[in-house]
């Protein structure tokens, strides 16, 4: 826990007001290889929920909807991933810009249109070489979570793919 704060407070301090750091995270439970992306918690919360990655999709979904979390299932038709029944999510990542991966973005935003869930884009870049090609333009700047939550829900946004 304390690795990952370190590095969200180096930096939010390295980019002061000319960038905005939002607090997210990958979550994949002990039972399947599915990737969830997490937004609306807290260091308390995960200090509180030490035992989150044994809960399972749907013990998970029940607690965090009640707790205000949203959780977007990332790349579900990615080989490995297994396709979560869209009531256990919020949403669905229809473009996941890995170069090293088929996330089939294409299949996933389908499924999610017919689900009729929030669909996000991300770049999944896990190293300097990789380009930045996803996410969401916005009428306005993002400042929180809780402002992007909002954003997400309302479906006020732009999908850069």
């Amino acid at each position: 826990m304390d690795k990952l704060y370190r590095a969200y407070d180096i930096l939010t301090e390295a980019a002061g007001d000319r960038l905005t750091i939002l607090m997210g995270m990958e979550l994949r439970f002990w039972q399947n290889s599915n990737d969830y992306l997490v937004f609306g918690f807290d260091r308390d919360y995960l200090m509180n929920h030490r035992d989150i990655m044994k809960m399972g999709i749907g013990n998970y979904i029940r607690m965090a909807r009640e707790d205000g979390l949203l959780t977007i299932q990332a790349h579900p038709f990615r080989t490995g991933m297994t396709v979560t029944d869209p009531r256990r999510v919020d949403g669905i990542e229809v473009f996941n810009g890995h170069p090293g991966h088929n996330s089939h973005n294409d299949v996933a935003e389908l499924w999610a249109t017919q689900a009729g869930v929030i669909k996000t884009s991300g770049t999944d870049h896990h190293n300097p070489d990789h380009l930045p090609d996803g996410g969401i333009i916005t009428n306005e700047k993002i400042t929180s979570v809780e402002q992007l939550i909002a954003v997400l829900k309302s479906g006020e946004y732009t999908l850069i793919k």
